[in-house]
């Protein structure tokens, strides 16, 4: 394969583009105008088209042979409900005694360390300096900026 036989050349390139996906080929396509001083052959096309897809193949690699070990052992996990929930509740304790309580817990529901006075005092702020820290938006305030900038909203 050569400029000397243009449609042998033409007909490889076309050859190897159609066994990767549209946006591969036309990504590496244009990388290789931009960096290549000349023709490009197979073997310039060919390495930049597998880095281009390796991700992506991966993570359908992956997705599959998780799927085929799902489907072949439904529901059988090695450990027990009484084991899992046991290993729950010791992280939720390790969690609570290193100070982050897990939501749910009683004390997430409320920390006295967390209270108004405590964090005046650990900071040593004054009433007027704690005014002027301007108050959290509520989070619908926050759901509504989620909302607008989901994909798929007008604009986008």
């Amino acid at each position: 394969m050569n400029l000397h036989d243009p449609e042998g050349y033409i007909a490889e390139v076309v050859t190897l583009l159609s066994g990767y996906p549209l946006w591969a080929g036309e990504s590496v396509i244009e990388e290789v105008r931009k960096t290549s001083k000349f023709i490009p052959n197979i073997s310039d096309i060919h390495p930049k088209l597998e880095t281009a897809v390796k991700p992506f193949r991966y993570a359908a690699e992956w997705e599959a042979q998780s799927k085929r070990q799902l489907l072949a052992s439904p529901g059988s996990y090695p450990e027990s409900d009484e084991h899992r929930a046991a290993v729950v509740e010791r992280i939720r304790k390790e969690a609570a005694a290193a100070g982050m309580p897990i939501l749910g817990d009683k004390k997430a529901d409320y920390d006295p360390q967390f209270t108004e006075s405590a964090v005046k005092e650990k900071l040593k702020i004054s009433d007027e300096q704690w005014a002027a820290i301007p108050d959290a938006p509520p989070a619908s305030h926050w759901q509504s900026i989620v909302e607008r900038h989901k994909p798929g909203k007008a604009g986008d």
